[in-house]
């Protein structure tokens, strides 16, 4: 006797609810790990709060990681921070519960989808393959990893749009809806974009759904005239407008490119390779690869070293040959949009971009569409042979279970950073951030000589952090706090080429931080001080750094009382980057304390004019007012 619809929904609901809880239960243990590579960069500024709760909106919108700041996403960290305020733990629950969330989103979307192609039991299928895509363990860097909030929050506001888009598509007949698209659709896609940049790839996935999936009929089979011309304007218009960009400003797309150690056609050559990967990692996952970083992929010389990449490339052009024979068929367009749906979700990061070459978390989105192509062959297979739907059901409930097995041993490499960063190095023995990562590990520990063996061979691997070598070699030695030898400390380089401008400030950011709070009261900051002003204050016309270090060593020389020498950072920062309002503050405040009014007034004026542009943030503005 079957259920009710009523019974069976709550039914649904329960197992879903289930789901959901089963998924916590997994990521728990994860819930106790520690701050992941740029969390500390990208979160740090939150600390402001702590005290001064006012200035909650220059933290929202103070973010550099991205050309929009990303408000959305900091204003979750930020209001969380108020709030919450309970640690990396707490960031990391509010990751969960959006996973749990945008799972959610996944099982709805699939079911509208699947169930406007007639598959049957539609409603079953799109809950299993949600429940796959919630216990993947390719997506356990994004959940884990705090600042990747970015990437989760953008997903939630793209399937958010996505889902809203079916819903009123699916039951528009005409009767003058419209009007509720355009007043809720447009705030959903600025959201995900605001979130994080990528998540402006929600309007060609739009644009693909109706072109493919609906193709511009209401329920009753009238085709949608106007709805057809849009979408065929914003196609071209969109077409129109990258290439005039690239007309434009031809520099912006390879400008980045000159502080990676691969161009862009080996970046092209990588991603073919890279997206077959992805696949493999979702549709079968191998967890003794999975991990943080994944800076040690190998770099292509050409199309033919190695031959795979000259392979993954053929099987790109076949998938889009077999796409173009099958899409005059239904099911044939459905599996077209499905296969896009995972390459333009890709298409920010995975294409053109001077970004590196691979990340885990890149899938969060993107990887739905494959999910959704799954369903698709479940439904062929159950349209040719309905009896095996249970069948097919038990054997994706079974994977599950499988894929569910290996997060959690995921899960419990992420719930302890020691346990994390020896995993990463042995199985990504050739990346030089798991070797630094280690030789952060062996420094807390004490273990100096070992640290700075692990910081060399990271070096050796990367010839781009090789400047760094000298400054992080410092750091080691505060983070141990244990001097380094006379020998190994007038010994260190502070640059990694003769006449190479110093421009990486990673290392040298965390060791002024450590020198400045006497983290390390061991270390003699006076003499790391001195041995930086004997290079880059010695009167030479040869600048040595940029101006990230000058400031840095500008805050260094303040924490030392030692204000000729900041003041002479800050000008130095300044004669590259004249309008930075908080090293103007420095030169401010360094000018006032050695009684330098003529320069005193003029930066004050200075700060007074970027105030009126707006420049300036509520905590700078209260900063200024004191003088």
């Amino acid at each position: 006797m079957s259920l009710r619809p009523a019974c069976r929904v709550a039914a649904l609901n329960a197992v879903w609810l289930l789901v959901l809880t089963w998924t916590a239960w997994i990521y728990w243990p994860g819930l106790a790990g520690p701050e992941i590579f740029d969390d500390v960069s990208n979160l740090g500024i939150l600390a402001v709060l702590d005290e001064s709760p006012e200035h909650l909106m220059d933290v929202v919108l103070g973010n550099r990681s991205g050309p929009s700041g990303r408000p959305v996403s900091m204003l979750s960290f930020a209001l969380e921070k108020v709030h919450l305020d309970r640690g990396i733990r707490g960031s990391k629950e509010v990751n969960l519960m959006l996973h749990l969330l945008c799972g959610t989103l996944v099982a709805l979307l699939l079911f509208q989808l699947l169930q406007y192609a007639q598959v049957s039991g539609a409603q079953s299928v799109a809950m299993t393959l949600a429940a796959l895509w919630l216990v993947s363990p390719l997506y356990v860097s994004t959940v884990l990893y705090p600042v990747q909030r970015m990437a989760q929050l953008s997903t939630v506001f793209i399937l958010a749009s996505l889902v809203f888009y079916v819903v009123w598509r699916t039951r528009w007949r005409g009767t003058g809806i419209s009007g509720l698209l355009w007043l809720g659709l447009p705030p959903l896609v600025l959201s995900a974009i605001l979130s994080k940049e990528n998540g402006v790839v929600v309007v060609p996935i739009l644009l693909l759904l109706e072109l493919l999936w609906f193709q511009f009929r209401d329920l009753n089979g009238n085709r949608l005239v106007t709805l057809q011309r849009f979408v065929w304007s914003a196609l071209a218009f969109g077409s129109l407008a990258l290439l005039a960009l690239q007309i434009a400003f031809p520099e912006w797309l390879v400008s980045g490119y000159r502080q990676r150690p691969f161009d862009l056609t080996q970046r092209l050559l990588s991603q073919g390779q890279i997206l077959w990967n992805y696949i493999g990692q979702l549709m079968w996952p191998d967890v003794s690869i999975m991990g943080v970083f994944h800076d040690d992929y190998p770099i292509p010389s050409t199309i033919l070293s190695p031959i795979s990449v000259l392979w993954s490339w053929l099987a790109w052009c076949l998938v889009f040959a077999v796409l173009f024979v099958v899409r005059r068929y239904e099911y044939g367009r459905y599996a077209a949009f499905a296969v896009l749906f995972f390459l333009v979700g890709h298409s920010i990061e995975s294409s053109v971009l001077a970004l590196e070459l691979y990340f885990e978390h890149r899938n969060y989105f993107p990887g739905v569409g494959l999910f959704l192509l799954v369903g698709l062959c479940c439904g062929m297979i159950i349209r040719w042979l309905p009896e095996v739907r249970i069948v097919l059901l038990t054997m994706l409930s079974v994977a599950g279970v499988f894929v569910s097995s290996q997060t959690s041993s995921q899960v419990q490499i992420w719930s302890q950073e020691g346990i994390l960063t020896i995993n990463n190095v042995n199985m990504h023995p050739e990346s030089p951030r798991s070797n630094i990562n280690m030789a952060v590990l062996l420094a807390r520990y004490g273990a100096v000589n070992e640290a700075l063996g692990y910081s060399a061979r990271a070096a050796d691997l990367n010839a781009e952090s090789a400047g760094d070598t000298g400054v992080r070699a410092l750091l080691l030695s505060c983070y141990a706090n244990k001097p380094l030898s006379n020998a190994v400390f007038h010994g260190l380089p502070l640059w990694s080429v003769q006449g190479q401008v110093i421009d990486r400030a990673d290392a040298l950011i965390f060791l002024v931080s450590k020198l400045q709070d006497a983290h390390c009261p061991e270390v003699d900051a006076v003499a790391i001080a001195d041995k930086f002003s004997v290079l880059l204050l010695s009167g030479s016309k040869q600048r040595w750094a940029d101006a990230s270090v000058y400031s840095r060593l500008a805050i260094l020389e303040s924490a030392l009382e030692r204000y000729e020498n900041a003041l002479d950072y800050a000008r130095l920062s300044l004669s590259d980057e004249p309008d930075t309002v908080p090293v103007l503050l420095m030169q401010l405040h360094f000018s006032t304390i050695l009684d330098r009014a003529v320069l005193a007034a003029e930066t004050r004026d200075k700060l007074l004019l970027l105030a009126e542009q707006g420049k300036l943030s509520l905590q700078q503005q209260q900063t200024l007012t004191l003088y």
